[in-house]
Order: C-alpha cells, then sequence, then structure tokens
C-alpha cells in the first residue's frame, strides 16, 4: 500500500511538470527517444488528428525564417510539442509566453511552456511559432518534432501523439560566400555554447581592428581584440566571462566586428 500510494503521488507530478516542457531529446529523431514512453495507452500517430511543421522549402544560409508547428485532434483539450534542428542554426524564441528552448549535447529544442499547453482548446488546431536562422555551411537541415494530443486529465494516459519530419535544402541560388579579401564576421563555434566560443572572422586591409562583446542592452561585456591586424583569417575565443572576471549570464549576446568604421555583428548564446 505504501508504494501505491507513492505511486499515486507521483503520477500527477509527472502530469504537471510535462505539462511544463518535455524533457529534451523526445523528438523521434535518429537515436532518440518519442513522447510515447511517457505518453502510453495509444500507439504512436494512431489518432485522427494531425500535426504539421510549416517552415522554407529552401533556405539561404544567415537568412532567419518563422518555423510554426500545428497540432489538431478532434475530443483533445491540452497540447504540447518539442521540436529540434539538431544542432543546424540558431534559435529565437518569438514567443516566450507559449515556448522555451532546451540544449543537450550540442543539440537545441523548442518546446511548450505550462500556458503554451492551450488548456481547454477544444478539437484545436493550435500552433507554436519561433525563428530559425539557417547555418552558415549549407546542406540539407530536417526538423523532428512530436506533438501531444492530450485529454486534460493530468495523467500519462489517454493522449495521442503525433510525429512529424521537415527538411530545408539550400537555395539553388546561393548568396556567394565572402571572398577572402572580404571584410566579414564568419561564424561563431559552437553556438549556442559552453563555456567558451571561437569568433572567426576575416578582414580585407590591414588595420586596427576591434572585437568586443555586448548584451542585447548595448552594454559591452567583454573586449577580446583591439589591436592593428592584417589582411586575412582571424579567430579570437570569448572563455563567457565579463571584462571584470565574473561569468556572463546565461543569454544571448552580440559580437562586434569594427574596422575602418565598418561594423558586422552576430548573435550568440551562452547556455548554462
Amino acid at each position: 500500500m505504501k508504494y501505491a500510494a507513492l505511486f499515486l503521488l507521483l503520477v500527477p507530478t509527472l502530469a504537471f511538470s510535462y505539462s511544463g516542457g518535455p524533457p529534451n531529446g523526445y523528438t523521434g529523431a535518429p537515436g532518440e527517444a518519442n513522447c510515447t514512453q511517457c505518453h502510453g495507452g495509444n500507439a504512436l500517430n494512431s489518432g485522427n488528428g494531425s500535426f504539421n511543421i510549416d517552415g522554407p522549402a529552401e533556405y539561404v544560409p544567415g537568412q532567419s525564417y518563422t518555423i510554426t508547428v500545428t497540432l489538431q485532434d478532434p475530443g483533445q483539450r491540452r497540447w504540447g510539442f518539442e521540436i529540434s534542428p539538431g544542432n543546424r542554426g540558431q534559435v529565437t524564441i518569438t514567443d516566450a509566453t507559449n515556448t522555451q528552448m532546451g540544449f543537450d549535447g550540442g543539440d537545441l529544442y523548442v518546446k511548450h511552456t505550462s500556458t503554451g499547453t492551450q488548456n481547454n482548446t477544444l478539437d484545436g488546431p493550435v500552433s507554436w511559432s519561433f525563428d530559425w536562422t539557417a547555418p552558415a555551411n549549407p546542406s540539407d537541415v530536417t526538423f523532428y518534432a512530436m506533438g501531444n494530443a492530450a485529454n486534460g486529465n493530468l495523467q500519462s494516459g489517454g493522449d495521442y501523439i503525433y510525429s512529424a519530419t521537415f527538411t530545408t535544402t539550400p537555395a539553388t541560388a546561393l548568396e556567394p560566400a565572402p571572398r577572402p579579401a572580404d571584410f566579414a564576421l564568419l561564424d561563431v563555434v559552437p553556438n549556442p555554447f559552453n563555456p567558451s566560443a571561437e569568433i572567426r572572422y576575416q578582414l580585407d586591409q590591414s588595420g586596427e581592428v576591434s572585437l568586443a562583446v555586448y548584451d542585447l542592452a548595448g552594454r559591452q561585456v567583454a573586449r577580446l581584440v583591439q589591436a592593428v591586424q592584417g589582411a586575412g583569417r582571424h579567430s579570437a575565443r570569448w572563455n563567457g566571462l565579463t571584462a571584470s572576471g565574473s561569468p556572463a549570464a546565461t543569454g544571448v549576446y552580440l559580437a562586434r566586428l569594427e574596422q575602418n568604421g565598418r561594423v558586422q555583428v552576430q548573435r550568440m548564446l551562452l547556455v548554462k
């Protein structure tokens, strides 16, 4: 009886915790689990609903696009999802009320918040959106996703789990890559990162160079380079520390490269 009582206490705890967002790594991607492992009773894709991912058929490296996930199922009333492009590109949360981001082993995940379950929305459809910035190195990118059409009883049974994939390919007429002589802030590797990232850039001429890290409020967090450098490719590493030597907080930062009045900026995400 003691263990039975403990189980009854744990089940609603699990239900409430997952309504606040599923664990990372449950998108059904190769090597990953799917949500039927926690929401039992119905086979994957066995319901009468639909689950779709909308995004660009083709992408230009470095450009941002809106990705939208839509789920509906007759008779269900609470909703959830998790989607991941692996470690390809960057994600910006545009609706923090209904969506959130997670990271695991270099892969990034977008999933619902507790409010984002849109409880008591009978039948659906419900949608969640976020912005995705395409990777600098072009190749096919596949998004893997799971959707949960739940009955709202705060238990793990009676829910229908759906899977979806979406693949976007590099545009056939890509913008030309920067020539070796171009002034360019090339990449931040890895991105997201913890605890440090390498910032790569190239110069088309010799001269005084400034490379610094700023927060989104425009405050300088750390200066990485202030020196005369020659034309060619260069890199600098940010160790995630502020100018005073204290650890920077989790969040989005801007790498800012400047030379001879020209400026390039790239976002990077520090996670802990």
